[in-house]
């Protein structure tokens, strides 16, 4: 009798989980189970991918506008000391001329200045244009404009690269120091 159970108990269990009796079914598991799982793995990789890039970039953003706020701060110390600015300017071999020119650029013109040629734009709006990625240095306000960038009114401006300037969005009425060309 108990060899007759165990036999009967040995059919029994091995019927369950055979093809003819699975567990679950191969549709079952093709068509629900796997795709299910699949779209939870895609969605939480889309969903930590993005936030990873959010973090990256929030940081990457912090990080430039520090960089930014500290060399301005030091390029304002800087325009202020007299003494730094008459050492750079005898280096460059800039004598003070003091020889200002007032000239009225017409909207759509564009003033190029040459190197070491300041400027203060007494009235007008005007944008900046770089020369060798190099725009205008505000001695004013301790900055670096970039093309495109507004020019502040009696700001003073001093071209570090041949050819940087701006373009007159309207006319404009500037100071010139040194030397320039109207396109």
């Amino acid at each position: 009798m108990v060899c007759m159970l165990a036999t009967g108990y040995a059919a029994v269990a091995a019927e369950y989980g055979s093809d003819s009796d699975p567990l679950i079914t191969k549709s079952y598991l093709e068509q629900v189970l796997t795709p299910s799982i699949t779209s939870a793995a895609n969605d939480t990789i889309k969903s930590e991918s993005s936030n990873y890039q959010s973090a990256m970039e929030r940081k990457i953003l912090e990080l430039s506008q520090a960089i930014d706020n500290k060399i301005a701060s030091l390029a304002a110390n800087l325009a202020k000391n007299d003494e730094f600015a008459e050492k750079v300017a005898n280096a460059g071999g800039v004598s003070k001329s003091g020889s200002w020119e007032v000239l009225e650029i017409e909207s759509g013109s564009f003033l190029k200045l040459n190197l070491n040629t300041e400027i203060i734009v007494q009235r007008g709006n005007a944008t900046c244009i770089e020369s060798a990625g190099t725009g205008l240095t505000d001695l004013s306000g301790g900055s670096v404009l970039r093309a495109d960038e507004a020019l502040s009114i009696n700001h003073r401006y001093i071209a570090t690269t041949k050819g940087a300037g701006f373009k007159a969005n309207e006319t404009v009425t500037v100071l010139v120091d040194g030397d320039y060309s109207i396109a």
